[in-house]
């Protein structure tokens, strides 16, 4: 007989594929992915988590709400967080090396009205590097996933809640 725990575990990862994850792909500058294009919809959640293989300049760039991630650029030294304009300073940096290019990093990312948030592995409020707060109310509805500098970067995008 099944347990009540493996048709929860089951039913997870039926509603997972149908919301689209997990969901794999691999980018070279100057490609990008909107990940509405892959039937993710970020309309609705504040969550996401993913992972990403790669020697630099993981790019993510929230659409409606207007805020730029970048981990791993300047040669894999600074991440950066921009709320609005992409003008310098940015909202919030990171000092240090995050990116390989040869296994995955975790990185999850949550957003409320007025805040966001990015951190290192998969649980949303630990290992934060990265926070901001806008001016105005933050809806986000897609992604674009992106490199930079015609590196090529490998992702998996697990969770979106």
């Amino acid at each position: 007989m099944t347990s009540f725990s493996c048709i929860c575990i089951m039913l997870f990862k039926i509603l997972l594929r149908i919301n689209g994850l997990p969901l794999e792909f691999t980018i070279t500058h100057p490609e990008e992915k909107l990940i509405s294009t892959e039937g993710v919809s970020l309309s609705h959640v504040n969550f996401l988590q993913f992972e990403a293989r790669g020697n630099r300049d993981v790019t993510l760039t929230f659409h409606d709400a207007q805020f730029v991630v970048a981990i791993g650029g300047w040669g894999n030294t600074k991440s950066t967080l921009y709320i609005g304009e992409l003008v310098y300073p940015p909202d919030d940096e990171y000092n240090g090396s995050l990116l390989s290019s040869s296994e995955y990093k975790q990185f999850w990312m949550s957003w409320n009205s007025f805040q966001v948030y990015v951190g290192l592995g998969n649980v949303r409020g630990d290992g934060v590097i990265l926070y901001g707060e806008s001016q105005c109310p933050i809806k986000v509805i897609d992604a674009t996933f992106a490199s930079n500098f015609g590196e090529t970067l490998d992702y998996r995008v697990n969770q979106a809640g």
